[in-house]
């Protein structure tokens, strides 16, 4: 479970940061097909468009907030956190073992990569838990004060998600006829921890009344739905992710945004990882 964060910052070290406590805009997940998604043509255009800025370093991150799980040494998800602290943002990342030796990676990391502006916060966490999510979550979006001789201030305002890239995963090898328990914690992770991240941001954003800010959230699809076998369940927890996509449409009332009849809603991007 969160129990404590290790955050860095442009002009600090690393620092422990309170134990995440009770306490963001309603999530969204999609990618380029939809009633308003451009042409084939276009979201080609602009994808090369972004990853040329991207390269050059020429788009900025600055006050927007990263929720990102699974970023271990060589990771995705970890090339996308040196991308976004080389742009300013705010990076939240989650680790299921906050050993010294991690810590030091993510120092280092953000040591290298960190631009003015930027932030690190390291947090344990279990994608498999729902309780970990539940109480990520209402870290992220509560507000924290201390007394410091006799006078309370703010020591970390609510962060909210702007972007969501919950790339946890557990590796397993098993045929169909090998099934276990563990294909079982593997799929809460894959699947299950994914929708349930998403569902608890569009919770907390839903009680705080957060109308103006949308987190965008970039589903870690695949191809492989089973072609290449003795996965475990693997296959079949990104073939049920696409799933996702369609109920973005039908349930956007509960979690997926504002309702079409009042503001039509955009399509983003989901891409497949790994």
């Amino acid at each position: 479970m969160p129990t404590a964060a290790s955050r860095t910052s442009s002009g600090r070290g690393a620092k422990p940061a309170p134990s995440p406590s009770p306490g963001a805009a309603r999530a969204r997940a999609t990618r380029g097909c939809g009633r308003t998604a451009p042409s084939r043509g276009r979201r080609r255009r602009g994808l090369h468009h972004g990853l040329s800025a991207l390269a050059r370093g020429a788009l900025s991150f600055a006050g927007r907030t990263a929720l990102v799980t699974g970023a271990s040494d060589g990771s995705i998800a970890i090339e996308l956190v040196k991308l976004l602290l080389t742009g300013g943002a705010r990076v939240v990342v989650t680790t299921s073992q906050q050993t010294p030796e991690r810590v030091r990676f993510y120092r280092r990391l953000y040591q290298r990569y960190g631009a003015r502006g930027s932030e690190l916060a390291v947090v344990p966490f279990n994608q498999g838990s729902r309780q970990d999510i539940q109480r990520l979550v209402a870290w992220l979006v509560s507000t924290e004060k201390t007394t410091v001789g006799g006078t309370q201030r703010v020591v970390k305002d609510p962060w909210l998600v702007d972007l969501l890239v919950p790339f946890g995963a557990v590796g397993e090898e098993a045929t169909l006829a090998e099934l276990s328990d563990r294909s079982m914690a593997t799929l809460r992770v894959l699947l299950y921890g994914v929708e349930a991240l998403v569902s608890e941001c569009a919770r907390a954003f839903s009680r705080l009344h957060v109308r103006e800010t949308r987190t965008h959230v970039l589903l870690p699809l695949s191809p492989n739905h089973g072609q290449f076998g003795n996965d475990g369940l693997y296959g079949e927890a990104k073939a049920a992710l696409e799933a996702m996509l369609n109920r973005w449409g039908s349930e956007q009332a509960a979690w997926g945004g504002t309702p079409p009849s009042s503001a039509p809603a955009s399509a983003g991007c989901a891409a497949p990882a790994s």
